[in-house]
């Protein structure tokens, strides 16, 4: 099915900040309201199996971005999820590693 403008959501780049509030809710935030920013977190924080551990560190990755800080802790416990983000802020890696844990 070919989606029409009427179709799709509105999107505001300022909406990014807003995003599913859940168990990573309550961490701080150096950079509130960047889309770069980086929470005083890390993927250990998830307790994700050792082998997924040691792939985000080999693809070098350190911090979760906000999306991911917000939506993994949901995910891998297999609540649904809607988040919506802009590209390149780390949506795909909230699935892999959530189907992957």
């Amino acid at each position: 099915k070919n989606l029409n403008d009427e179709d799709l959501v509105e999107y505001e780049e300022e909406e990014v900040g807003e995003t599913v509030k859940g168990a990573g809710a309550a961490a701080k935030e150096l950079k509130k309201g960047s889309y770069s920013g980086i929470h005083a977190s890390g993927f250990r924080d998830f307790l994700l199996k050792p082998e997924l551990l040691r792939a985000v560190r080999d693809c070098g990755f350190e911090h979760p971005s906000e999306v991911q800080h917000e939506c993994i802790p949901q995910a891998i416990l297999g609540m649904d999820i809607v988040c919506q983000a802009k590209s390149g802020m780390g949506k795909t890696a909230v699935f892999v590693l959530a189907v992957l844990q």
